[in-house]
């Protein structure tokens, strides 16, 4: 951090003022998301640079929208070239700090890299540039912005950013910014905690040996779930038994599936995860002791489920597109022209379509036909192409090869980040699926939650999960609590 108040033309342009791990920390999550976005380029995929500096951070940017290969993306870049026309009184911050910046030699870093052709640099006030939709002097699509590096270090054009990128970004925006928590900057901690709340984490990065935590990372997409509960368990029990006259039981199941949630249920097979999804589902067979539950009023019409079995169940003597065209009569409403478009788009689901040389040979193939792991891609690309409010996924990945499991975690990970309404159970006796896809992961063993623990990884999934020690910890965390509570 430059701590004098020299002209930053004295200093290398092209070089982030942050340490090199938190650029590449910057640069990973930029890339998490731009990963994504390219699944749905509608979405968004737009960056924003609000503080340009030395031009560092910028490039960083830069590259990452180009190896994505996002065409028609590109990287807004503000900055008052002429300085800030106020101080926040410390002596960093005189007032014209960044008077000296030339814009024109951060053009020409870009140029010489390849990179000028994905960013746009508008120069102005930060509340000029960034005014609400009604105001002539908004000039950035907001709505299309999916990622905004914040760096301009005072109180005013913070507070400003987070009132507007907080209301105008898509759901799934990813807000960073600098200098959070930073002693050279206590308007920027004071902007940021009155509006986003003073339990604002900084992001603790290990750099040369010693920590700093100088940033924060804000996920519109968390803090825009209304919170409105879909299902409710409290001391939920029920009871049964089955055709060998064998009781089971779940005793007090206190859990709250909240709209946007994922929960992952892990345990020993046998230990109540299938009868709780259907719990949920409330497809048990009515019992004495089936009490404690409270279910959104949503749910008293068809269709606000989507159930994936544990196990198929196929109409043996019809084909694979007959079978979905008899799933989707009784679940919907739709139209044959929609239902054939959510078949064909089912039978695709998992590159499925591009084993055969025409998906329309599927029309005529029989299920027994098709591989233990081609059903049940099938299946789960049925259920998924329910427009539902809850999906409950038991074992969706268990008969998968490891390249295709980790494609269908990837596609139901891409499908909660984008839409803040999709909420989905899984139950899993994996457990780096549970720690990749879960909010919270829960653990039952003989009936019971016996442990339950929010996923540090919340968010921003690692994009590089296998080796990556971040995902690795999270495990390793998760594990040991839940061994735990098995050994007791």
């Amino acid at each position: 951090m430059n701590t004098s108040n020299e002209p930053v033309n004295t200093v290398d342009y092209g070089v982030s003022v942050n340490e090199p791990s938190r650029v590449e920390y910057l640069q990973h999550i930029c890339a998490r998301i731009l990963e994504i976005i390219k699944c749905d380029p509608s979405k968004g995929g737009n960056l924003l640079e609000v503080g340009v500096y030395r031009g560092g951070t910028l490039l960083v940017l830069a590259r990452a929208l180009r190896d994505a290969g996002l065409e028609g993306k590109k990287v807004y870049a503000i900055d008052t070239f002429e300085g800030h026309p106020y101080s926040d009184g410390h002596e960093v911050h005189p007032q014209g700090k960044y008077a000296d910046v030339e814009v024109e030699r951060i053009q020409e870093l870009l140029n010489q890299q390849g990179l000028s052709e994905y960013v746009e640099f508008i120069k102005g006030r930060v509340e000029d540039v960034l005014g609400a939709d009604s105001e002539p002097g908004r000039r950035i699509p907001l709505s299309e912005i999916s990622f905004a590096h914040i760096d301009c270090d005072l109180e005013k054009p913070i507070a400003h950013c987070c009132r507007i990128l907080d209301e105008k970004m898509p759901p799934h925006g990813v807000l960073f910014f600098d200098d959070y928590m930073h002693d050279h900057c206590p308007g920027a901690t004071r902007a940021i905690q009155r509006h986003f709340g003073e339990d604002v984490e900084p992001i603790e990065i290990e750099a040369n040996r010693r920590i700093t935590a100088w940033s924060c990372l804000i996920e519109l997409r968390a803090r825009r779930k209304e919170g409105n509960t879909l299902v409710e368990f409290e001391k939920y029990k029920y009871g049964y038994k089955n055709n060998r006259n064998k009781s089971f039981e779940l005793r007090d199941i206190d859990l709250e599936i909240r709209r946007g949630d994922i929960i992952c249920v892990v345990g020993k097979s046998g230990c109540g995860k299938s009868t709780l999804l259907k719990s949920i589902a409330d497809i048990l067979p009515e019992a004495e002791t089936n009490h404690g539950v409270r279910r959104h009023e949503a749910f008293s019409s068809g269709g606000s489920i989507g159930y994936l079995f544990q196990h198929e169940e196929w109409l043996d003597w019809c084909s694979v597109w007959k079978n979905l065209d008899t799933l989707l009569r009784i679940a919907t409403d739709w139209p044959a022209e929609k239902r054939n478009s959510k078949i064909a788009e089912s039978l695709h689901f998992g590159g499925l379509g591009e084993q055969f040389s025409d998906i329309d040979d599927l029309k005529n193939e029989l299920p027994k036909n098709l591989s233990g792991g081609q059903q049940r891609r099938v299946a789960l690309g049925s259920v998924l192409c329910l427009d539902t409010r809850l999906y409950l996924l038991d074992e969706p990945t268990d008969k998968f090869d490891f390249k295709l499991k980790v494609d269908v975690q990837e596609e139901l990970y891409r499908r909660w980040f984008l839409d803040p309404d999709f909420t989905c159970v899984v139950v899993t006796h994996d457990l780096d699926e549970a720690v990749f896809l879960g909010d919270h992961v829960i653990c039952m063993d003989d009936g019971k939650i016996i442990a339950a623990k929010e996923n540090k990884l919340k968010g921003m999934r690692s994009g590089v999960r296998y080796g990556r020690k971040d995902f690795a910890d999270a495990v390793r965390e998760i594990e040991s609590v839940f061994y735990n509570e098995w050994g007791r």
